[in-house]
């Protein structure tokens, strides 16, 4: 239950995760994504200041392997004036492509990052994971 599941099985919500009311609006652009970490500028584009919660969701190929279609990999808070920009960078690691079969694995191929709106491929070098029997046609 909880927001993965109802955003993988396309059940609207009233409040999406991480929705939240703010005396101002916020932007985010130049979006740029590598196996190290994703970088994206955020600018007040309102006229109070204010705090942003930046959230990294990163997408694992949907490859037969049960797992959600967006996952939470970072976040940070970032306080800003009105027209002010900040570019911020959220940390990926080896673990936050990685899934659990007789340990740690990261399963290669095409993720995506997804910052604010936008969005930027990363193609990640891996191993062949295999599904699990438990997990087929789940």
């Amino acid at each position: 239950m909880g927001h993965r599941d109802y955003e993988k099985a396309g059940v609207s919500v009233r409040w999406p995760f991480g929705y939240g009311l703010s005396y101002t609006t916020f932007a985010c652009s130049r979006l740029t994504a590598a196996a190290d970490g994703v970088s994206v500028t955020v600018t007040n584009t309102g006229k109070c200041t204010g705090a942003e919660v930046v959230q990294l969701y990163i997408a694992a190929p949907q490859d037969g392997l049960h797992r959600p279609l967006w996952e939470l990999k970072g976040f940070t808070k970032v306080f800003l004036q009105p027209g002010e920009s900040r570019t911020v960078f959220l940390s990926l690691n080896e673990r936050s492509f990685a899934v659990w079969q007789d340990g740690w694995r990261v399963p290669g191929g095409r993720y995506t990052a997804q910052v604010g709106g936008l969005s930027a491929f990363i193609d990640v070098v891996g191993d062949a994971v295999s599904v699990p029997a438990w997990q087929k046609g789940s």
